[in-house]
């Protein structure tokens, strides 16, 4: 949550100062993000990172944009190794440098240690904070809440905070 406060405050400190492009960035129907993403964890003792490569378009919506995003991750802990993918379909509004989001997703992960592998099937709720830095640049900043199915012991929650770069295509006004 304090991730997402930084980057609030630093859009805020941005538009004050007058530090904005002369253009004022926003999202556009039919726009693409790819980004990359980053998240660590520590819990008794074990550190666990967690990597993610994803890509969203846009398309219009009552007061604002829909979105579509495919993510695919890898997490590290011990001698545990995570694949996942998830898809999250959300809602942003198109107009300003700030924008907020939510979005519900599910996905699968793929989980190993050694030849012993399991699959268990995560889905939740995204809230997070875009800030545009450009037209083509922006920051990501969110909180995603998982419940985590078929886990062979109990179907447990789980909370991250995750930060990322965006790069977006097809945004030019």
């Amino acid at each position: 949550m304090r991730a997402v406060a930084l980057l609030i405050a630093a859009g805020l400190a941005a538009s004050a100062t007058g530090a904005r492009a002369a253009e004022d960035p926003s999202l556009r129907p039919r726009a693409w993000e790819a980004g990359v993403a980053a998240a660590t964890s520590t819990i008794a003792g074990n550190t666990q990172g967690v990597f993610s490569l994803r890509v969203a378009t846009f398309l219009s919506a009552p007061g604002g944009l829909a979105s579509v995003q495919l993510e695919t991750s890898y997490s590290h802990v011990s001698s545990l190794d995570e694949l996942g993918f998830e898809v999250a379909a959300g809602w942003t509004p198109s107009q300003g440098q700030i924008l907020p989001f939510v979005a519900l997703a599910a996905g699968v992960r793929q989980e190993w240690v050694g030849s012993f592998r399991e699959a268990r099937y995560p889905v939740g709720v995204d809230l997070g904070v875009r800030l545009l830095l450009s037209s083509r640049v922006g920051l990501r900043g969110e909180y995603r809440y998982r419940r985590v199915l078929d886990d062979p012991v109990a179907d447990f929650n789980e909370h991250r905070f995750v930060m990322g770069l965006s790069v977006f295509w097809k945004n030019e006004g």
